[in-house]
């Protein structure tokens, strides 16, 4: 097969810690999308989130795009790409303005959008995405600055920067694959389209994100991403505090916990064990109680340090949405509510779109109703104020 050009067909890939998944799908001109193949595989070349060896996740990437290629008889060369969570940082960021006109544009709002942007640039990173979270007219607060009489014009913007050096890596690897990358996208940010509601989108909702290498708790609220953070404490610690206490190899932890793995002491039975193999003693019985109160204990310190960064406090006023491969162990929820102190939804929205046969796939899914809202892949779109800005920052935003 060779690489189709036509912008009927799209790949997304969700580069992960552990997991490379490849989602295929044919686009309509209604701005919707049929998934027609997917694929994954097992992650090579990062270490830490990081690209240290750009030819073994080539041959990675390559494994899981072709898995994806036999399911759907069809090879896109469009590609929209997670950037692994290592490789971002954050700030916040703020442009200031005087019109000319006497009524305030839509290319005045865009202006003053690029200085925020220039506000924040530095040398070793490059701007992946610039988000409007706040416009001030006159120091007045305002939901669109559009068709405004003229005055001082405000923006603070939340930014995710990128290594400079990790993304040109991740182009020539993709390249290397023949494909056109339309877009280089925050993991969550596609997460988000796959597991919230509009409704809860511009209502305000909090998205946990438990991989295998990094935890995310990302707020989103007015339909746009506000706030983000990453740390390196995840599924995989979960494994190795498991290797440590059981003195287990890295394979038997992994065992136990998918297959017993419970956060929740209170839902295992007190008398229950199972048969593990260690490293010294061999086989021999441990119960699952013990195993839940390892896996408990590690939970409830990433909890807290993800409330913590976010700012969870009695009063939190969103919703609180957990997601990852983590979030498929017994008793999350009830951890997690226990520490947070409100009440989780595990998943994706009930009433949401995807065939729960997807739900494997979250973020790749995601990248694509992402974008096709942005117009950033070659599908119609409505003419909105996101793609205007989109085609004047569009060599950094994607």
């Amino acid at each position: 097969m060779s690489r189709m050009s036509n912008s009927r067909y799209l790949l997304s890939v969700d580069v992960g810690s552990t997991h490379i998944h490849a989602v295929i799908a044919e686009l309509d001109h209604s701005q919707n999308f049929k998934v027609i193949g997917i694929g994954s595989g097992v992650t090579q070349g990062l270490q830490n989130g990081e690209i240290t060896v750009p030819k073994a996740l080539c041959a990675a990437l390559d494994r899981a795009i072709k898995r994806a290629e036999r399911d759907s008889g069809i090879r896109p060369s469009q590609l929209l790409i997670s950037i692994p969570p290592a490789q971002t940082q954050f700030g916040i960021s703020y442009g200031l303005m005087m019109p000319k006109k006497s009524m305030i544009t839509a290319e005045d709002r865009i202006t003053c959008i690029q200085k925020s942007k220039a506000a924040i640039m530095t040398h070793d990173q490059v701007i992946q995405h610039v988000i409007p979270v706040e416009y001030k007219v006159n120091g007045q607060q305002v939901d669109s600055p559009d068709g405004m009489a003229q005055g001082p014009l405000e923006v603070s913007t939340f930014a995710v920067l990128m290594k400079a050096k990790q993304a040109t890596s991740l182009l020539d690897v993709t390249g290397t694959l023949g494909l056109e990358v339309k877009g280089l996208i925050y993991g969550p940010m596609g997460l988000s389209h796959f597991c919230l509601s509009e409704q809860e989108r511009r209502q305000g909702a909090l998205v946990i994100e438990i991989g295998a290498g990094f935890s995310s708790i990302t707020l989103f609220k007015n339909g746009a991403m506000i706030s983000s953070h990453c740390i390196p404490i995840a599924g995989n610690r979960i494994t190795q505090d498991l290797m440590t206490c059981l003195s287990i190899d890295d394979a038997e932890a992994e065992r136990l916990k998918v297959m017993f793995g419970c956060s929740n002491p209170d839902e295992v039975e007190p008398n229950e064990t199972h048969v593990m193999t260690t490293v010294d003693r061999g086989r021999v019985d441990v119960k699952r109680l013990y195993l839940a109160r390892i896996i408990e204990a590690r939970l409830i310190e990433l909890f807290q340090l993800l409330a913590k960064k976010a700012g969870i406090g009695p009063d939190f006023p969103y919703s609180i949405v957990i997601m990852g491969g983590t979030s498929a162990m017994r008793g999350i929820a009830q951890t997690a509510e226990r520490v947070l102190g409100h009440p989780v939804r595990i998943g994706p929205h009930p009433n949401g779109p995807i065939d729960p046969s997807l739900w494997g796939y979250p973020t790749a899914l995601g990248l694509i109703q992402l974008g096709i809202q942005t117009g950033v892949i070659e599908a119609p779109a409505s003419d909105g104020w996101m793609t205007r800005v989109r085609r004047v920052i569009q060599r950094d935003w994607f």
